[in-house]
């Protein structure tokens, strides 16, 4: 059995797993005060237009004993106010256990689901979807476990 954590890979601090930088850059000025100098921040930009779009932090990859090829996948899910993240599918069957905020969440060929904190749901593997947050305000975060072939990422973008 072979247990990673991978927070360190994908989203904790470095890269998203859309790929954009995950951290602030502070714009500094300088200022002469009894010939020693104090520095202020004066802004903060943020690296990447998506910063607070959507992000996925993996908490553990572990085989899943018992079934060859195959593991079970936990994740952190984060989507900003207001957001509506990317359309998408997972490699196998998803299911999340929402710890903050409210979510719709648009399936394919099915009508949407509403998710607020303490409801859990299924998607079924490929499933499309598309996750709206449904508050201009608050932040939704999850907690998502899924069994899939082992290997395959996260989701899977779809145009």
């Amino acid at each position: 059995m072979t247990h990673r954590n991978e927070a360190d890979n994908e989203g904790s601090g470095r890269l998203s797993e859309s790929g954009h930088q995950q951290h602030a850059d502070r714009a500094t000025a300088g200022a002469e005060t009894d010939g020693r100098r104090q520095t202020r921040a004066i802004g903060v930009r943020t690296l990447g237009a998506q910063q607070e779009a959507e992000k996925r932090t993996v908490l553990v990859t572990t085989d899943l004993v018992g079934v060859e090829g195959y593991e079970v996948r936990i994740w952190r899910t984060d989507i900003g106010p207001g957001v509506v993240g990317g359309k998408h599918y997972h490699p196998g069957t998803e299911c999340n256990y929402v710890l903050e905020g409210s979510l719709i969440l648009e399936k394919e060929g099915e009508p949407p689901v509403n998710l607020k904190a303490g409801d859990a749901h299924c998607a079924r593997p490929r499933q499309v979807l598309v996750p709206r947050n449904a508050s201009q305000t608050e932040p939704y975060k999850s907690v998502v476990v899924m069994i899939a072939p082992k290997g395959q990422p996260l989701a899977i973008p779809v145009k």
